[in-house]
């Protein structure tokens, strides 16, 4: 079997294969700012792992879509998109799948203001996380708090979950988090008033994320600018 990300290839026949090899090229191109062409096979991976009852297939699908719903501001798809996701997650038993689904879900609530709903979602993921040694969800519930602390004002609290994102995300060699949770600092440190040394971090983050292809993350940090 193949790693990649959250999920696995399976080593057999190539009509098994191809539908996963379709879930990461659309992973890629959600992440390389592609986000028509994802959306598109999105949707049609999600009917075709559902055809064949594949439900941790499914909720990884429906979270990356989730994901890109709340990139374009499509926030109560996103939501919907991502309780699928915790619903087939559950069904198939698939903890670690549904814990990061929940972690969308809760970005999703901070996105539309929803920031009570959010805690103890986020709660509940860290507490998962720390228990399994989860890395990538830890991660992504610290960037997460960091928002959801920013949106609330408490920039001091904010930096500190991002700060943990960043170093878990170094030790552990997951780029992409790592340059997502230094862009939730570099906006900590904006709103407190670092507004020079938060600008060097936002283009070093931009050159960083373009140099290895994450087009939309490079997009997000340029906004800071």
């Amino acid at each position: 079997e193949l790693n990649v990300g959250s999920f696995q290839l399976p080593s057999s026949t190539p009509s098994v294969i191809y539908p996963f090899s379709e879930l990461f090229l659309a992973v890629c191109d959600h992440i390389g700012g592609g986000f028509g062409r994802a959306k598109r096979k999105y949707v049609r991976l999600q009917d075709a792992f559902a055809k064949n009852n594949q439900f941790r297939a499914v909720a990884i699908t429906c979270r990356c879509h989730a994901d890109l719903a709340r990139s374009q501001q499509q926030l109560d798809e996103g939501i919907e998109l991502a309780e699928l996701a915790i619903k087939a997650a559950s069904r198939s038993e698939q903890r670690d799948v549904e814990h990061l689904a929940l972690v969308t879900k809760a970005r999703l609530l901070i996105s539309d203001g929803q920031l009570t709903d959010a805690i103890p979602i986020l709660d509940r993921a860290l507490k998962y996380s720390r228990q399994m040694g989860l890395v990538r969800i830890e991660v992504d519930a610290n960037i997460a708090m960091s928002t959801l602390m920013t949106r609330q004002g408490d920039y001091s609290l904010a930096g500190q979950y991002a700060s943990e994102a960043v170093s878990r995300s170094i030790r552990s060699g997951l780029k992409l988090r790592k340059l997502g949770a230094l862009l939730s600092y570099a906006k900590s440190r904006k709103e407190r008033g670092s507004s020079d040394f938060s600008r060097r971090l936002l283009q070093k983050i931009v050159w960083e994320a373009e140099n290895a292809g994450y087009m939309t993350l490079a997009g997000l940090a340029t906004s800071e600018l």
